[in-house]
């Protein structure tokens, strides 16, 4: 088992005395790597289940992989605290448990190996939630560009402007 430390690069870049720390405590532990070199090749590619909390690289991670993610249930980022007088959830907490699962902060120590463990067992269920997601949330993947044009020049046409 291997694990890699990836802190956001703005995290690096804004803490060095607790990246210096941070490498310090995990720099002699086996299995962990720390990875801060932001312009190699990132190790998600080869990873089998990314842990996060709110970062949307959650989603990168999955539609790129077809892979699930465990989200670590801290406090949420709210830039608009009146969100719920909109009526509709936030993306950042309806997609979570489609392209995952989710564990409560408290709880990470006691639970968070099991979540993992059937995560793992399970690949291709979580490739197919994945997939789902995927569909309905893109469209034309691959060429909309090209079916955006078509359209385009198909509403200037009808109306006589081609």
């Amino acid at each position: 088992l291997t694990v890699v430390l990836r802190p956001h690069p703005q995290y690096v870049r804004r803490n060095p005395a607790k990246m210096a720390a941070i490498e310090a405590k995990y720099r002699d532990v086996p299995g962990v790597i720390l990875e801060t070199d932001f312009s190699k090749p990132s190790t998600m590619d080869r990873s089998d289940v990314l842990i996060t909390d709110w970062s949307g690289i959650a989603y990168e991670f999955a539609y790129k992989t077809r892979r699930p993610t465990l989200f670590v249930d801290t406090p949420m980022k709210v830039i608009n605290p009146e969100w719920q007088k909109i009526g509709l959830v936030p993306t950042d907490i309806s997609f979570r448990n489609a392209v995952g699962r989710s564990v409560p902060l408290a709880d990470v120590r006691e639970k968070a190996g099991g979540i993992v463990a059937e995560m793992l067992a399970r690949p291709d269920a979580f490739a197919a939630e994945i997939d789902g997601l995927f569909r309905t949330q893109f469209f034309n993947p691959g060429h909309a560009g090209a079916v955006a044009g078509d359209a385009i020049i198909d509403a200037l046409v009808a109306r006589g402007r081609a």
